[in-house]
């Protein structure tokens, strides 16, 4: 009976610690934005770390022609600059690391920047005067 108590008050203890720990994440500072000639930047930035990584590394991915840029950021990685050169719709990956350079696969979720294309809205306006 108190072996089932020990395991119990045990189980207890680390489901209630367990429950206390953040998803993974990262926020991207400006995740829709309107095509600025000369090209769109943004910044992504780890709000909660993935547990036992040492660093993270980034990467862009679009489905058109136009190939972003990963421009820099922290050391460790936590920060990250991006430059869009193009409209279009780009994917986001971190990836975390451990202290010995092993991926931790899956811990961040995929991210989208949506560089929007300006559009242009003819404002016709016609009168036609009576004739006679």
């Amino acid at each position: 009976m108190k072996t089932k108590n020990i395991l119990f008050l045990t189980l207890f203890a680390f489901a209630s610690i367990v429950s206390k720990a953040q998803i993974p994440n990262y926020i991207i500072g400006l995740p829709n934005q309107c095509y600025s000639s000369g090209g769109n930047t943004t910044q992504a930035v780890v709000t909660t770390t993935v547990p036992g990584a040492a660093s993270y590394s980034w990467s862009v991915m679009s489905g058109t022609n136009c190939t972003a840029a990963f421009t820099g950021g922290s050391s460790n990685g936590t920060v990250a600059n991006f430059f869009f050169p193009c409209c279009g719709v780009f994917t986001i990956n971190c990836t975390a690391y451990t202290g010995l350079g092993v991926p931790i696969p899956g811990a961040m979720p995929q991210q989208s920047v949506n560089i929007q294309c300006p559009t242009f809205t003819p404002n016709f306006s016609y009168f036609q005067t009576p004739s006679g």
